[in-house]
């Protein structure tokens, strides 16, 4: 199960990259469109643009599908923390699809829709990572049992008075 709580958050973070190519690619083929001779209207036909097919099927297919799938998993995954990290990559998916309608009805929408593309991308890196930093350790250990690291011993440090006062 870790396998595969790590191979979705990282699906997910691939699929946003690919988000990001995807509408760059239908922005380019309405601005080439529109440099040879086209006009962009209302009745402009999306479903004939390749970038915004892909954009639309990843964003409300593929991704939110993955994101759910992923904190199924997490009920699963026998990671501290696995549920909670999940839970935000959903969330943070379902910000997004709401605010796809927010940016049809704002250009404002348009950005934040944007901004929390990379807050998606950041969620769904998180528990990949955090999960691959356990596996390296191979401690065995529950990560919030873990102590911190021992600052410098007091035998390395010169004698001086006991109360700390300079001599």
């Amino acid at each position: 199960m870790r396998s595969t709580y790590r191979a979705l958050a990282y699906l997910i973070a691939a699929g946003v990259a690919l988000q990001a190519a995807s509408v760059a690619l239908g922005f380019f083929t309405i601005i080439h469109e529109v440099e040879d001779g086209g006009v962009i209207t209302a009745g402009y036909d999306y479903d004939s643009n390749l970038g915004i097919i892909l954009h639309r099927i990843g964003g409300l297919g593929i991704i939110p599908l993955s994101a759910i799938a992923l904190l199924v998993v997490s009920f699963f995954t026998k990671v501290p923390g696995a549920v909670r990290r999940a839970a935000a990559v959903f969330g943070l998916v379902l910000l997004q699809i709401a605010l796809v309608f927010v940016a049809f009805m704002t250009t404002s929408g348009g950005a934040l829709h944007g901004l929390n593309a990379l807050a998606v991308f950041g969620a769904a890196i998180w528990p990949g990572r955090r999960h691959a930093d356990r596996e390296r350790c191979r401690c065995g250990s529950d990560w919030s049992s873990r102590s911190p690291r021992p600052s410098r011993s007091t035998a390395s440090r010169p004698a001086g008075p006991a109360d700390g006062s300079r001599v």
